[in-house]
């Protein structure tokens, strides 16, 4: 068996350096994909999150709403324990835009039903 030359071991050097970059690289796709599933999941955990994040005055609110079906929006705010009507209409629309409470008449006359 004759001694390799260096232009053979510079060429086996070569061969294997590009069989570890495209091995890097499969790795790389991989890895790119997982990243982008967890990344996705992730957003979607957040956006979840935020659609069910409730503070005590939706709570509160929720609450006289079970209790009282078919409560006027006057009634409910003379339940309430609080002096700014506009923090209550915040209120009221978030827990609206949820889905967790519903008005069953006309703007001008509205009863309020709880949904869940």
């Amino acid at each position: 068996m004759r001694p390799k030359s260096v232009i053979e071991v510079e060429h086996e050097i070569h061969n294997l350096r590009q069989e570890t970059k495209k091995l890097i690289d499969e790795q790389l796709e991989l890895l790119d994909v997982k990243i982008k599933k967890l990344k996705k999941e992730r957003t979607q955990l957040l956006k979840d999150m935020r659609k069910f994040r409730l503070t005590e005055e939706m709570v509160e609110l929720y609450e006289i709403i079970k209790h009282y079906p078919g409560i006027s929006k006057v009634e409910i705010q003379d339940k309430m324990q609080r002096t700014k009507v506009k923090d209550y209409n915040n209120t009221m629309t978030s827990l609206r835009r949820k889905g967790m409470i519903i008005n069953m008449r006309t703007r001008n006359d509205p009863k309020w039903f709880v949904t869940k």
